[in-house]
């Protein structure tokens, strides 16, 4: 790795360790407000908060360029409805990482998003799924894909041996969660291209993914007949409020400056390992929380 590339390297690495302090701090949140939905939801709207200034500052004209282009897409390819599917595929992510990390451990869900993000981005080359290019998959990328996977696997021996008796169930659950990642990620690249920026891109995703968590929370009050109260907001410390900021950073950071600096590939191994180095600290330090 050229020195030039090893700085971008780096801040993918942190961009991963940021997606597992991201589950934590929403875990904490989640446990404060009283359901994972709740925290799930705060996270997307501080996050929507903080996207709103690079995307106001991006990107062409919305009036004469943007929604006239996305109106002719959608009258001759109803497929391009997918784009604004990506903020509902990450508010699935969030959510699924602040009810199941503090259930199975930091490491068991972070190595199953792993291996989800792995098997996804082999079936996206072979496919050519949405607007992305089919590459060549043989019999060495799939020994490749098997063989990081048995590496995260490792990587994470002694804590995946302790997790906390992790069903099948809630492992295959963090297995879509990280698939979805990859399938998210592709339609807001086409969203972005649309939009003529990728703040922006990133800034639609967030707001579609808070109103389907909005729902979700609306559902689940009405549900349990258990509303939130202003006293457990006001027992919150401020770092619970934190993992949206981080999210969006992550997002403009890890999908938006770094591939185009040193591609997608060694971005997205540089993602998994702090993922991978994150959910072992975390487990770690799990007291802390």
């Amino acid at each position: 790795m050229g020195m030039f590339k090893a700085p971008y390297a780096l801040i993918a690495v942190l961009c991963g360790v940021g997606l597992v302090a991201q589950a934590g701090i929403n875990a904490n949140l989640g446990e404060s407000l009283g359901h994972p939905l709740r925290a799930a939801l705060a996270s997307f709207l501080t996050g929507t908060c903080v996207l709103i200034p690079p995307a106001v500052a991006s990107g062409a004209s919305l009036n004469t360029e943007a929604i006239p282009e996305i109106c002719r897409l959608l009258k001759y390819d109803k497929k391009d409805l997918l784009m604004f599917c990506g903020g509902p595929l990450g508010a699935f992510f969030v959510a699924s990482g602040v009810l199941l990390s503090p259930l199975v451990g930091f490491a068991m869900f972070f190595v199953a998003v792993v291996t989800g993000q792995l098997l996804m981005s082999l079936l996206y080359d072979k496919t050519g799924f949405y607007h992305t290019e089919e590459q060549p998959v043989g019999t060495l990328q799939c020994v490749g894909v098997l063989l990081a996977i048995g590496g995260a696997v490792m990587f994470q021996g002694e804590q995946l041996i302790n997790s906390k008796g992790a069903s099948a169930e809630f492992t295959i659950v963090g297995v879509v969660a990280g698939a979805l990642l990859i399938i998210q990620s592709s339609f807001n690249k086409r969203l972005s291209k649309i939009l003529r920026s990728p703040w922006r891109g990133a800034f639609i995703s967030f707001v579609v993914g808070a109103l389907a968590l909005l729902l979700a929370s609306v559902i689940e009050t009405v549900v349990s007949k258990r509303p939130i109260s202003i006293h457990e907001v006001k027992n919150t410390k401020w770092w619970m409020w934190s993992g949206g900021p981080i999210g969006a950073a992550v997002l403009g950071l890890a999908f938006i400056l770094v591939p185009g600096k040193i591609g997608f590939v060694l971005t997205f191994a540089s993602v998994v390992l702090g993922e991978l180095v994150g959910g072992l600290v975390l487990d770690h330090e799990q007291q802390c929380w």
